[in-house]
């Protein structure tokens, strides 16, 4: 077999292979702590094995993330140190999700999204 009749054929594979995995758009969204929109609170999301994309809330409470591809994630927030988490789901477009950090009934701070 020639090479020229390869390359159109290596092509197609690579093509396949990378169809596995769709093109995520970011995540974006804000971050309120008991309600209140939030400046400098660090939001990551995991994925893979274990590789993390992060970001820090600006002076709105905004956060924006870019996630190389779509599907359940853990999306993390840092408070005092401590982590607060959430399922996310990537999709191929942006996905808003706006976070707050608040108080249950029984007292304890946990993530939940508006």
């Amino acid at each position: 077999m020639s090479t020229r009749r390869l390359s159109p054929i290596l092509a197609v594979i690579v093509c396949l292979l990378l169809a596995g995995d769709a093109v995520a758009g970011p995540v974006a969204g804000t971050v309120r702590i008991q309600g209140k929109l939030t400046a400098g609170v660090t939001v990551q999301i995991a994925y893979g094995d274990a590789k993390v994309q992060k970001t820090v809330t600006d002076k709105k409470g905004a956060f924006r993330l870019n996630v190389p591809k779509t599907g359940s994630f853990d999306l993390v927030i840092f408070f005092k140190k401590k982590p607060y988490d959430t399922s996310v789901q990537v999709r191929s477009s942006t996905v808003k999700y706006d976070l707050d950090l608040a108080r249950s009934r029984s007292g304890k701070l946990r993530l939940v999204k508006r």
